[in-house]
């Protein structure tokens, strides 16, 4: 016999947001984005801002960083959490 412990939570946020591209040369574009949500945590958004940057018509390459928060109340209980940081991506059409 050995111990162990459950714990199941989740919940649903509904979400709104916003994105704006912007050319800045014949395969370069700035990516902002947004979204801000609230329902089952008191509330959750993300934040990104990025440069991509259009190899062919299938392949683009996409720097950026993100940062992400939510803020939720349970039980009591209060749980926030926050990550941030930078990323390279590979995007591919199909």
């Amino acid at each position: 016999m050995g111990l162990s412990s459950e714990t199941k939570d989740s919940w649903v946020d509904g979400f709104g947001g916003a994105r704006l591209l912007v050319p800045l040369a014949k395969s370069w574009t700035f990516l902002a984005y947004g979204d801000l949500g609230a329902g089952g945590s008191k509330i959750a958004y993300q934040t990104k801002g990025a440069v991509n940057w259009r190899l062919s018509r299938v392949f683009a390459l996409e720097l950026g960083y993100r940062h992400q928060y939510f803020h939720r109340v349970t039980d009591g209980d209060i749980f926030k959490m926050a990550k941030s940081g930078g990323y390279l991506g590979l995007g591919i059409k199909f």
